[in-house]
Parts: structure tokens; C-alpha cells; sequence
């Protein structure tokens, strides 16, 4: 099953979403943010979001695991 459906590039996923989808806890993906495996958006200073065009490369390159 692909796990896009529906999504397009310019999709921005939550913290949550992405720890969702890479199976791993919030705290890790804060982790990863500030070991800078990953770039996030910040919206209005504390919302965070993540592109999944940059997720998708990401997850291309190895990096997800």
C-alpha cells in the first residue's frame, strides 16, 4: 500500500504525522531535527512543519531508518 496516497509534494506534515509515518516517537524526530537530518517550517514562531518533498528524499536516501 502506498503510504502517499493522496499526498502531494507540497504536503506539510506535523511532528506527529512524521512520527507516524517513520514508526519512531515525537522526541525523535525532534532528535533528528536537531542533529539536522531534518529542515523544518516554523510557522507563526512554534507551529512546525516538515515537506514531504524533503521527507520523501529523505526517505529516498536511507536516512528514515
Amino acid at each position: 500500500m502506498n503510504k502517499d496516497h493522496g499526498l502531494t509534494e507540497d504536503t506539510l506534515l506535523t511532528r506527529r504525522e512524521l512520527a507516524v509515518r517513520w514508526k519512531v516517537s515525537i522526541e525523535t524526530v525532534k532528535r533528528r531535527e536537531r542533529a539536522r537530518m531534518l529542515r523544518p517550517m516554523r510557522l507563526d514562531g512554534r507551529i512546525v512543519r516538515y515537506r514531504l518533498s524533503d521527507i520523501l528524499r529523505i526517505e529516498r536516501d536511507g536516512y528514515a531508518d
